[in-house]
């Protein structure tokens, strides 16, 4: 056995390992969907391939760099992919070369494969310990599965390799900040801290000049209010902070009184229009709305999570779904997703943009909301909505998701139901699998049906990853995917959809394209160490 297969073996373990054990508390949200791994790509295949001398004809290694430059050319074209496919091409031909891991890694990365991305950097790592890009794009995908201290040692090594790089050295000033920061307040936190509206006088506040529509003091929203704010928001204007805190908190006592998996039911003549991730881009989600219908009580609407961070408009949605949660509550049904949480707030874009158009309390209290959020939403007793998907364990039923006391645990943790109703996604393959994500777990069809038959359902309806045509259905058509934001982050090109469902159960889905929106990029206001 060469030294180059021992340290491939190695490589191997040592990402198996961190791979499907993850010790992050949150990991990023949409993969996009892709073809099943090949062979030497399935890290439970690989020990058997690299079990032999290593031994890369002429040939080999000459059409393994053909496909290394296609592949460079479909990652240059953001057709990710393609790109990812073709590097798995010439790494079954050539695994020896670090540059084929890496550039597999960076595919991944773009495709929000966050544990796969890190195990391939690995492997380029044992290849060639002096592979900066191999240090820096583990260390970004450590970063994306909150495991800041593993990435700043990344960061650290790529300044040691490349102490000219300014932007390396800029991503490890940046991490050890976040790193200080989150000891600190891991140090002081206590487990009943007092809300961030504790000495909040509203009624203090002064408007002043605003120009905008009002809410009197003891009043409720109106709909001429939204309307305004809505007018607002496509101005580039922004909310008054006192009304900004008003509908927060009346949101939030609100969510209080709701169940942690609530029941609808659709009357006849009306639809309810499930939405899935809008991430903060503003202008998709008014395109929603001119097509489908602004919410009202005769067009309910649920928004299966995700509504916040990487796009930059994520104050303005998740207060417009906010305001409507306040104006018509039971026909504006909200879902939690997994950025609905502080750890990832923090470095995709949501507690930047607060802080950048309001303040920081603003952003803690839209967390201890985002806390209260149900976590599924039964619809009629045939679908089960809710953000990312099934579990570790079969004998999970419904009454198991209603009994969940959300309000003890706000964060998602590492384990649990709560975890993985926000973070799991489906798998072609029967059975379960490790989660390409660093966190959380993959469900086959198996998994779904029996889950399905146990407990009665048609379907479950979920969101949590792109889907390049906007929805996807799966496990034969009882797992359904819905993506709403289209062109996701401005480089995806997939369509955005959502799904109606009428009194009968049947599914009727709208696709549409990205809508126009001002020249502000995505990540506007995110972490600097959360880039590539």
């Amino acid at each position: 056995m060469s030294d180059v297969t021992r340290e491939l073996e190695s490589a191997l373990q040592d990402s198996i390992k961190g791979f499907a054990s993850p010790t992050s508390t949150t990991a990023n949200s949409p993969i996009i969907s892709s073809s099943e791994p090949q062979t030497i790509a399935d890290l439970s295949e690989l020990s058997e391939v690299l079990s032999h001398e290593v031994v890369v004809s002429e040939e080999n290694a000459v059409q393994a760099e053909e496909l290394k430059t296609q592949g460079n050319a479909r990652l240059i074209a953001k057709d990710f992919v393609a790109a990812q496919d073709l590097y798995t091409q010439a790494i079954d031909l050539n695994p020896t070369k670090a540059v084929y891991w890496a550039n597999r890694a960076q595919a991944e990365i773009s495709t929000e494969q966050y544990g796969s991305a890190i195990a391939d950097a690995t492997m380029a790592i044992k290849l060639d310990p002096t592979y900066v890009k191999a240090y820096y794009r583990r260390a970004v995908s450590y970063v994306s599965v909150t495991r800041h201290s593993d990435a700043l040692k990344d960061f650290r090594k790529c300044t040691q390799l490349a102490p000219n790089d300014k932007s390396a050295r800029l991503r490890w000033q940046e991490c050890n900040k976040l790193v200080r920061r989150l000891a600190f307040e891991a140090a002081i936190e206590v487990g009943d801290a007092p809300s961030a509206a504790e000495g909040l006088d509203l009624a203090r506040m002064d408007l002043g000049d605003y120009d905008g529509a009002r809410i009197e003091d003891e009043g409720r929203i109106t709909q001429e209010f939204i309307d305004d704010m809505t007018q607002r928001f496509k101005d580039g204007k922004r909310l008054h902070l006192k009304y900004v805190y008003r509908i927060v908190l009346a949101v939030k006592e609100i969510l209080t009184t709701e169940a942690t998996m609530t029941d609808v039911h659709v009357e006849q003549g009306k639809d309810l229009t499930v939405c899935g991730d809008t991430h903060g881009q503003y202008y998709d989600l008014l395109n929603i709305f001119d097509m489908n219908g602004y919410p009202s009580e005769d067009r309910p609407y649920l928004f299966n999570g995700d509504f916040v961070d990487r796009g930059s408009w994520s104050t303005e949605v998740a207060l417009t779904l906010f305001a409507y949660k306040w104006l018509i509550p039971g026909s504006m049904l909200l879902n939690r997703g997994n950025h609905e949480s502080i750890d990832l707030g923090k470095v995709y874009g949501f507690e930047g943009e607060c802080k950048h158009k309001y303040n920081e309390r603003v952003f803690h209290l839209f967390q201890e909301a985002f806390g209260l959020l149900p976590l599924a939403c039964l619809v009629d007793e045939r679908y089960l909505v809710l953000h990312g998907g099934l579990f570790s364990d079969d004998k999970v039923t419904l009454e198991d998701l209603r009994n969940i006391n959300r309000h003890s645990k706000k964060q998602p943790g590492t384990t649990g139901l709560l975890m993985e109703m926000l973070w799991t996604d489906p798998q072609d393959a029967p059975g379960r699998g490790a989660s390409k994500r660093g966190v959380g777990l993959q469900f086959g069809p198996d998994v779904t049906k029996r889950f399905c038959e146990n407990n009665n359902l048609k379907a479950i309806i979920r969101s949590h990853e792109v889907r390049m045509d906007g929805y996807e259905i799966q496990h034969d058509g009882r797992c359904i995917t819905v993506f709403s934001a289209a062109d996701y982050c401005d480089s995806v090109k997939n369509k955005g959809a959502f799904v109606k469902i009428d009194h009968q159960g049947q599914l009727n889905f709208t696709q549409y394209d990205a809508a126009p929106h001002p020249p502000i990029k995505p990540m506007a206001y995110a972490s600097p160490v959360s880039f590539m």
